[in-house]
């Protein structure tokens, strides 16, 4: 903090509460992960977000806003734009014989927010002023632990919370009596500037997507093995930190593809894996990309644009991963091999 709460000012949500507290934080992007649409992705979500909460993590929440005029600006539900909202409690109710036949569901998936500054709350279902809210009776609310207990705070519906809010940084409590004694070990690092891309270590702020990771890391892989967790270094491979990942393969031709098994924790991952595609032209190109395989949301780790013309050479040949936007987009860390045949006759693969 360098001595001073003022220099948390600008950082990221996820930023903050690692400063504040160590836990290890994970951001979540709600669109990508299709929580509105995937139904199992969504309850896949809930579970892990009660898990965290439940074990003393911190959750945050917020809704993007497209340029700065919008930051603060008030959505039609009561929410702000660009600002963070506290989990603070997250609950799976089971209804009584009435109450089902009053919200025609077993269930409810619950989750309580706060807004910091105890004003601006949600006027959407499940709000004090909502139709859900007054068919409860007090006694109700408190056998099913439907509660405020601080101005600012209200409830939402799963479904709702999906779809309202964009981005959730969750960190996770670690000080876990499965991990055993605690062993202090100092790592020093040091934000250098270098000529050379891959040894400048002064990446900037999370804004400087491209050159962020270059800032000093130490990063944990933590395996599970049914209670026995370990710690173990990351790998360095040509002055990038690279963390072990679960990779696997999406080989795309047109609409049809192929995915490969996973990979467990590796960053050298054979995958030994073979698609065939028919195309009437060769304008459709093959298109390899690799994933990590996570939680919450797979992670986008590269991709590499084929035109496979019949005339092309046929031995192993190794690409740089690259990001999304055709043959031409920035290169991204890391590289597959692969051998690709195209043919005119059938019968030749």
């Amino acid at each position: 903090l360098l001595g001073c709460y003022e220099a948390l000012d600008g950082l990221t949500t996820s930023d903050i509460i690692v400063d504040f507290t160590g836990t290890l934080a994970e951001t979540v992007d709600m669109q990508k992960g299709r929580y509105t649409d995937l139904v199992e992705e969504k309850y896949k979500l809930f579970k892990e977000l009660y898990k965290t909460f439940t074990k003393g993590g911190l959750i945050c929440c917020s809704i993007e806003f497209p340029d700065q005029e919008e930051q603060e600006v008030e959505t039609d539900w009561g929410l702000l734009k660009g600002h963070t909202y506290t989990m603070t409690d997250i609950r799976k109710i089971r209804l009584g014989e009435r109450l089902v036949e009053v919200f025609s569901t077993e269930k409810l998936y619950m989750i309580r927010l706060r807004n910091p500054l105890g004003r601006q709350e949600w006027s959407g279902p499940w709000s004090e002023i909502s139709e859900e809210w007054q068919q409860l009776t007090a006694a109700d609310r408190k056998n099913l632990g439907i509660v405020m207990s601080d101005d600012g705070e209200f409830w939402m519906s799963l479904e709702d919370f999906c779809r309202n809010f964009h981005e959730l940084n969750v960190c996770r409590n670690v000080n876990n009596p499965l991990f055993g004694h605690k062993e202090l070990e100092s790592v020093v690092g040091c934000w250098t500037v270098n000529d050379d891309p891959l040894m400048n270590r002064s990446g900037g702020c999370y804004n400087n997507r491209d050159t962020f990771l270059q800032n000093p890391q130490y990063i944990f892989t933590v395996p599970e093995d049914e209670h026995k967790r370990t710690f173990h270094h990351c790998i360095q491979n040509n002055g990038y930190f690279v963390p072990a990942v679960n990779p696997y393969l999406i080989i795309k031709c047109g609409k049809e593809e192929v995915r490969s098994p996973v990979q467990k924790n590796t960053v050298h991952a054979i995958f030994d894996t073979q698609a065939i595609f028919y195309r009437r032209t060769t304008d459709i190109p093959i298109i390899v990309q690799v994933w990590n395989k996570r939680k919450f949301c797979d992670q986008f780790l590269g991709q590499v644009i084929l035109d496979a013309d019949p005339s092309d050479c046929r031995e192993l040949k190794s690409l740089y991963l690259r990001k999304k936007g055709g043959p031409t987009a920035k290169v991204k860390q890391g590289h597959i091999s692969f051998k690709i045949i195209s043919s005119d006759d059938l019968t030749e693969l």
